[in-house]
């Protein structure tokens, strides 16, 4: 049941990072709020958020197979 439980949690801080890449969620400790983020940022925010995505999936798959 754990195991699920942070399956569905990482998919959907993936989903969220995903949709809504400039959040104050994912800003670096230092930075400027208020500043625009660089699109090599934003890529690669969607790609760490597809990859949490793909392994919370896995989890929840390792989750409900393991009942």
């Amino acid at each position: 049941m754990p195991v699920l439980i942070m399956g569905i949690v990482l998919a959907a801080i993936g989903w969220f990072a995903r949709k809504k890449p400039e959040s104050w969620w994912f800003r670096r400790f230092g930075e400027d709020w208020d500043a625009e983020l660089s699109e090599d940022r934003r890529w690669y925010l969607r790609f760490a958020g597809m990859i949490l995505m793909i392994f919370g999936g896995l989890l929840c798959l390792a989750g409900v197979f393991s009942i």
